[in-house]
């Protein structure tokens, strides 16, 4: 009963440790390219403020 247990309880623990580490190798992937997003919008904002002032 008692290794049953430490096994469920090791099993848990692996499987927490494998789902961070895809979790922070994920995040190394698609961070940069969230980073342009942020980028891309903020310049595609400026270029709306500049084409209204210069309509007016």
């Amino acid at each position: 009963m008692d290794i049953m247990l430490l096994f469920g309880v090791g099993f848990v623990g692996i499987l927490i440790i494998i789902i961070g580490i895809a979790s922070l190798v994920l995040r190394r992937i698609t961070g940069p390219n969230r980073d342009l997003q942020i980028k891309v919008k903020y310049l595609e904002n400026e270029v709306e403020k500049l084409k209204r002032t210069k309509a007016d």
